[in-house]
């Protein structure tokens, strides 16, 4: 098992959200770290608006100091040495840190008195001192102590299911044989649905408790996965649920499904699409592989980091993608060029959406080929973004009307969805002839008309206020129209005033 698997899943405060163990309700070390961080983030940027001010100060720095790592870091000593332990409580106090005081005030480090959060903080120290079996150990006794305390409380009760998850891991991971302490899941099996009514609605009990139950009866466990994915933290539950089947089951197949199940539960996930990406490298990477299969495979994975890259995820859990795809890109790399040969004008291809651009959609089809489906060629209508059409992720069956070759020798291919979508009916096709649409008013007109048959310049009331020519118009009444064929006279067909003056003297030497 790899160290790489491990830490994407087990260990939350290095990648992601916790992924079984995601309903615990202790704080994180990087969280009751955050508040001493934002105070040191402000003493440095004002140290830096200074600069400007004052010349560079030289001076050697004394090193920033995680006071809540080191505080974590004693409590778990504190296990070792019981007597620092109301020492540490009360430092963690005093500087601000009172969820480690009360977590330490929980635990009880006299040997009569300790609960559940001592074995906690033993169960943490001993895996990280490459202890597995003494882990698994104090995670036995932290059930025992929940069974038989009489008073447990909520806040100590929630960190039972965080110390089993130290011990699975160390079963699963360190020790690498979930069989390797029988009597831990003895313990769990009969101990845990005593617990239950405790946990009726919290998902990460329900995770563990169903991983108990697999070593004696495989069916009762899956009906406690089912019911832990019905609790409040899908994205955990599914991850916890994909990664067991892998590292426990040893079955590949189911994993892929538990985190494809989890994506479309959650509609989007950088931890399960991280997961899943992971098994197609894997299984990209197994013995006797294909070249051209493992190019599909790592294509199918890279799309899955791509997705899961596109969405806001915490800082730990971005570091660990950008490094699974920096060994993604080495993997792609290594493999030999496979030759494919593109689909030829007028296939019909499913193609599956790679990206989405404001022009289009980016598809891949098998083999790393890829094309683009422009906005026109999505649909019949306008179609202003292909997002409102499809998503990335979803496979599409399309057209393929142009293949051609970049300058890089790689192929250019066009699709087009529209071409195997029937076209809408046409209204004049119908037979029925749209109605006409009234013409709009022309107001200025009708005023214009009104204005000359209710007093304009014609009107004969305003004759005698001048208008001759108008008067003088009307008086000479409609002449006779002349026709288009009829000969003008000679006047009119003078074209020169040098032709006027010949014409006369011509008439003048007739009338002599």
């Amino acid at each position: 098992m790899s160290e790489s698997n491990e830490n994407t899943v087990e260990h939350p405060e290095e990648t992601t959200q916790e992924s079984a163990e995601a309903a615990e309700v202790d704080t994180t070390e990087e969280e009751l770290s955050g508040d001493v961080e934002n105070q040191e983030d402000g003493v440095e940027g004002a140290e830096a608006a200074g600069e400007d001010e004052e010349e560079e100060d030289t001076r050697p720095r004394r090193p920033v100091v995680n006071v809540a790592s080191e505080l974590l870091r004693l409590s778990e000593l504190a296990t070792r040495y019981p007597e620092i332990g109301p020492i540490v409580a009360q430092l963690a106090m005093k500087t601000g840190f009172r969820d480690i005081g009360e977590r330490l005030m929980r635990a009880g480090f006299d040997a009569e008195e300790r609960g559940i959060e001592y074995f906690s903080l033993a169960a943490d120290l001993a895996r990280k001192e490459k202890r597995p079996t003494d882990a698994v150990k104090y995670a036995i006794k932290a059930v025992k102590e929940a069974v038989s305390s009489e008073e447990l409380g909520q806040e100590e009760a929630n960190r039972l299911p965080h110390v089993l998850r130290i011990a699975f891991s160390a079963l699963m991971f360190d020790l690498e044989d979930l069989n390797a302490i029988p009597e831990f899941a003895e313990v769990l099996n009969e101990d845990l649905p005593k617990l239950a009514p405790k946990f009726a609605d919290d998902a990460f009990f329900h995770t563990i408790w169903a991983q108990a139950a697999w070593f004696q009866d495989k069916a009762r466990s899956e009906e406690i996965w089912e019911k832990a994915t019905e609790l409040n933290d899908p994205e955990s539950t599914w991850n916890a649920r994909g990664t067991w089947y892998k590292e426990a089951e040893k079955n590949v197949q189911m994993a892929k499904d538990a985190y494809r199940r989890g994506l479309k539960r959650t509609g989007a996930s950088a931890l399960l699409a991280h997961n899943l990406a992971q098994i197609f490298m894997d299984e990209a990477a197994g013995e006797g592989i294909e070249p051209q299969k493992a190019h599909e495979l790592l294509e199918e994975a890279d799309r899955q980091m791509r997705r899961g890259l596109r969405l806001n995820m915490r800082r730990g859990l971005r570091r660990h993608m950008q490094a699974t795809m920096d060994r993604l890109v080495q993997q792609r790399r290594a493999l030999p060029k496979v030759e494919v040969e593109p689909p030829k004008e007028g296939e019909t291809v499913k193609g599956r959406v790679r990206s989405i651009t404001h022009f289009g959609a980016f598809l891949s089809l098998p083999g790393g080929l890829q094309g683009l489906l422009h906005n026109s060629e999505i649909a019949h209508e306008h179609v202003k973004h292909a997002g409102d059409f499809m998503k990335v992720g979803d496979d599409v069956e399309v057209k393929v009307i142009e293949v051609a070759t970049h300058q890089d020798g790689k192929p250019k291919i066009g699709f087009s969805r529209k071409a195997l979508l029937a076209a809408p009916e046409r209204k004049e096709d119908s037979g029925e002839r749209a109605p006409r649409k009234p013409r709009p008013n022309n107001n200025r007109r009708d005023s214009g008309s009104d204005n000359r048959n209710n007093g304009g310049r014609n009107n004969q009331n305003n004759s005698s206020k001048g208008g001759g020519r108008n008067q003088k118009s009307s008086n000479r009444g409609p002449g006779p129209k002349r026709s288009h064929t009829e000969e003008p006279n000679a006047d009119t067909n003078l074209g020169s005033l040098g032709e006027l003056l010949l014409h006369k003297l011509e008439e003048a030497k007739k009338d002599k």
